[in-house]
């Protein structure tokens, strides 16, 4: 930005007072406006609280302190956003990086031995993630563990440095303790809020790590509970803090009736109850109340924080950017689909869901089916190959002969064994239209799966994915592969009988 863009912007905003606390008048004019305006070298003095309604001169030691209060604030605002920013990309790209290392071509005898002594063995005892105190914890492996405590120690570590005071200071008048105080619970905002879309990131089902790294979902989990410890942490202290400041000064009451002051004091309960509210046990004996409660929490934080922000200071230091990474970060990959639902005999259905590819199994969300709007069922995929109908490709103008039908029939290939060689695999005379897409078998009991039968079509949020399929297990080897399931638990083999290249069998 220039240097007069920058001066510009400091006159509407900050000259006369403090835009976001809606006491800065709208300036009749700009400052290169004003500047022509002046004749000649003012001559008269305004000190501290006068009104400016004409060219005046401040002395020093009204400019000096406000010169020193301006520069020490914007300075640890710079800082403390590059620290923010090094705790929320260091998050993301150490998993990465990490995970790179298994590509480095050392011997596996070197491998198999480091692992077995640093990364697979449980912190302490003979056993990981067993449930420990109450079940409120889990015991981490000792790979698991090297990365928490990477996050307590950066987490700690920018908390705690590069503390400085100016002084004389207008904002802190000889009070040192007090300016190094705030400039604390500041920091410990910021990282707060920089700690919450990686809380986001490592708690979702379909998050993006999962992709580039060979960590499992149970390790961001783990990460992720951590992770909520720092945060909570963070915004209990930073609310205290502020809380203890203005009691001190008396200004309490007349702060407390100020609408971001409430608005993070919402954040603040909100956050601070998500933990002890999503324990284990709590969680096994409630699941249905607490995820409702969950979500009315996690909502309440993220309007809350943001919020907060906006009354205080609006869009003037990019607090804001924080929370709209939190919300892009939770809304990745839920992308509202229209499902076809069709039955596929008495007891099933098949759910199809065309423009998407997944593998193993995914979570589905159908929001127009209840007013539990956050539940969520696992389903395996069956297919990613939608084929429409051969005999009616010529027939557009009939809704009902354009539905998709999935390209792998349940019923039909129930009925015998399936063989690579069957001739009701071989392809018909005419071959069928196919797209990618995906098809779900859902067996329909009590709950939702009764609802969802009398839908043919219906909105669909989908979290995938999530494979389950093992490629070292490979059956490649062997001539001959028979697998045995039962209804809908024939989709966790097909992924196996697909791949052998020899007769596959299914019983």
């Amino acid at each position: 930005m220039h240097a007069t863009d920058v001066l510009e912007k400091y006159w509407a905003q900050d000259v006369a007072g403090n835009l976001a606390q809606n006491d800065q008048p709208a300036p009749k004019e700009s400052h290169q406006q004003a500047l022509t305006k002046v004749m000649s070298s003012p001559t008269v003095m305004v000190h501290s609280g006068d009104p400016i309604n004409q060219i005046s001169l401040v002395g020093d030691d009204d400019y000096i302190p406000t010169f020193n209060a301006q520069e020490a604030f914007e300075d640890m605002e710079i800082e403390q956003e590059g620290y923010g920013l090094v705790v929320l990309l260091t998050g993301f790209i150490i998993p990465i990086l990490l995970s790179l290392l298994r590509f480095i071509p050392l011997p596996g005898y070197t491998v198999t031995r480091f692992n077995a002594w640093f990364i697979y063995p449980p912190l302490w005892g003979s056993r990981h993630r067993q449930l420990v105190a109450s079940e409120i914890g889990q015991v981490p492996t000792r790979g698991q563990a090297l990365f928490i405590a990477y996050l307590i120690v950066i987490n700690v570590v920018f908390s705690a440095v590069n503390f400085g005071s100016i002084q004389p200071n207008s904002w802190y008048p000889d009070d040192e303790h007090g300016e190094r105080l705030n400039y604390l619970s500041n920091r410990l905002g910021l990282l707060s809020f920089a700690n919450i879309p990686l809380l986001i990131l490592y708690a979702g089902r379909n998050n993006i790590l999962l992709w580039m790294t060979n960590w499992s979902h149970s390790t961001f989990l783990l990460l992720r509970r951590w992770i909520s410890y720092i945060c909570i942490l963070q915004a209990a202290l930073h609310s205290a803090i502020w809380l203890q400041y203005y009691v001190a000064l008396g200004q309490h009451v007349s702060e407390s009736r100020l609408q971001y002051w409430y608005w993070g004091v919402i954040a603040t309960l909100a956050i601070c109850i998500l933990g002890p509210a999503s324990i284990a046990p709590f969680r096994k004996e409630f699941y249905e109340t607490f995820l409702a409660w969950h979500v009315v929490l996690v909502i309440l934080t993220i309007t809350g924080c943001y919020l907060h922000i906006y009354y205080r200071f609006e869009y003037q230091w990019g607090y804001q950017s924080w929370i709209i990474v939190s919300i892009a970060v939770w809304g990745f990959d839920r992308l509202a689909m229209t499902a076809t639902i069709h039955p596929v005999d008495g007891e099933y259905l098949g759910v199809d869901i065309p423009g998407l590819a997944a593998k193993g199994h995914a979570y589905l969300y159908f929001p127009t089916l209840t007013w539990r709007l956050w539940e969520n069922h696992p389903f395996l995929v069956v297919s990613t190959i939608l084929a429409a109908n051969p005999d009616n490709d010529d027939d557009d103008d009939d809704d009902d002969n354009k539905a998709i039908k999935p390209a792998f029939d349940l019923e039909q290939n129930l009925k015998a064994p399936l063989k690579h060689d069957d001739t009701r695999r071989s392809p018909p005379s005419k071959p069928p239209r196919q797209e990618v897409g995906l098809t779900f078998f859902v067996r329909v009991r009590a709950g939702t799966t009764s609802l969802l039968a009398a839908h043919r079509s219906i909105s669909v949020l989908i979290e995938s994915s999530y494979d389950h399929y093992r490629p070292d297990l490979t059956t490649a080897s062997y001539p001959t592969l028979i697998c045995i399931a039962g209804g809908v638990g024939i989709t966790a083999v097909l992924p196996y009988l697909d791949g052998h290249p020899d007769i596959a069998k299914l019983f």
